[in-house]
């Protein structure tokens, strides 16, 4: 069996084939009874590893669901349409597909003091009044010198970070649509991805969400979603059937379960 790595080169895996990988899993997950392809199958040699990652995420959605009580009305074809979203084949993408790898990378942030975070992105949101690029680059410069802590951000910490923000820019409502953070993955895959990143439009209002402590004391803490992969899933699950528009009722019986798991801690 091939690595993720090995196939991803030797197959030039890409989005339309995570589409057609997601279309096969959901199928047999979320509509077991009438499909041809089973789980079985799709953990045969004859299946790739990347679709057995997204067979081990929709699992974990489906019966974690299923256990908190939440009856999921959901068909495969909605299963596909909301993991197609762009955002989440990038968020996934960078971690291998692998939901285990990206929950190790969040609890790696946990472990990082949320007051010296917020202090070191309050510091760079002072970028955002600076007009020339030359001086805020001179300025960036600066603030990784008396913020340490950022530069320990490097690779997953950095990517985890993103999805951190995403799921809380998402969950409570302070993005109302599928924001495309395909560029935020992009901007991390070079030597210079610290600088492009929080420099970029995108870059300095996800600072400023972060600045404001939404995070680290609001909806879903750096704590609560590194605590448990159960929690990551939850919540996972929930922005993704979010951006596919997943009737208001579904989604208020998860949000508040989810809300509820959060206040026994």
């Amino acid at each position: 069996m091939l690595s993720f790595n090995e196939y991803l080169n030797r197959e030039n895996y890409n989005y339309d084939s995570y589409c057609s990988d997601v279309d096969l899993v959901a199928e047999a997950v979320f509509a077991p009874s009438s499909s041809t392809i089973t789980e079985e199958l799709i953990i045969s040699e004859s299946f790739n590893s990347i679709r057995k990652e997204i067979l081990e995420l929709f699992k974990l959605i489906r019966d974690h669901f299923y256990k908190s009580g939440i009856n999921l009305k959901i068909s495969a074809s909605e299963i596909s349409r909301a993991f197609r979203s762009k955002s989440i084949y990038e968020s996934l993408k960078y971690f291998g597909f692998s939901i285990r790898s990206l929950f190790a990378a969040i609890q790696d942030i946990t472990a990082i003091p949320s007051n010296a975070l917020v202090k070191a992105f309050e510091d760079l949101r002072s970028l955002t009044f600076i007009q020339s690029f030359d001086q805020g680059a001179e300025e960036f410069d600066r603030i990784l010198e008396n913020n340490p802590v950022i530069k320990l951000m490097t690779g997953p910490l950095v990517a985890a970070l993103l999805v951190l923000i995403w799921l809380n820019m998402t969950f409570t409502g302070n993005i109302k649509h599928d924001m495309d953070i395909s560029k935020w993955f992009k901007a991390i895959t070079g030597d210079f991805y610290l600088k492009e990143l929080f420099t970029s439009a995108e870059g300095m209002s996800m600072i400023t969400f972060l600045s404001t402590g939404l995070i680290t004391g609001g909806a879903l803490s750096f704590v609560w979603l590194g605590s448990s992969i159960l929690n990551l899933i939850m919540a996972f699950g929930y922005v993704t059937l979010k951006i596919a528009g997943t009737p208001p009722a579904q989604l208020h019986k998860i949000k508040e379960y989810l809300t509820s798991k959060m206040r026994l801690g």
